[in-house]
């Protein structure tokens, strides 16, 4: 089954991840939630599994915060997605990337503050969850 948004998080953030998918399940939105602490450790099909949700879902939300900005996984699948989105638009489902910041972008270390340059993101001080949930029901075309 085709999963509309893919959710990568870290599990310091997991409460955060289960409430954003609480919402869109409330909505009958398909989701996959993803913890970025689980590595397939050179484990290719596993690898293959996830490149694929992420190439077969329409959003991809990277949840970021501290934790998840010091793991390497986690920039590797979300430099993965924001490639897919710009190089394969015609030949994928994926069709943004929408960033939830834990805390204000000034946060952010340099290469994912460059990496993000072009990327829709919010923050906890936007008032969360309904300007998030409206941009991701907007890349579905739901809005």
């Amino acid at each position: 089954m085709k999963n509309q948004v893919f959710i990568s998080y870290s599990e310091r953030d997991r409460a955060v991840a289960e409430n954003i998918a609480s919402v869109l399940n409330r909505l009958k939105i398909s989701f996959v939630l993803n913890s970025n602490d689980v590595f397939p450790n050179g484990d290719f099909d596993s690898w293959d599994r996830i490149s694929e949700q992420i190439r077969s879902s329409v959003v991809f939300l990277y949840v970021g915060s501290p934790s998840a900005y010091a793991n390497s996984y986690a920039f590797k699948k979300l430099h993965y997605a924001i490639d897919v989105v710009e190089n394969h638009r015609t030949e994928i489902s994926t069709k943004g990337v929408i960033t939830f910041l834990s805390e204000s972008q000034d946060t952010l270390p340099g290469a994912l503050r460059f990496l993000l340059s072009n990327v829709n993101h919010r923050t906890w001080e936007q008032g969360v969850f309904p300007v998030l949930i409206k941009d991701i029901t907007t890349q579905l075309g739901l809005e």
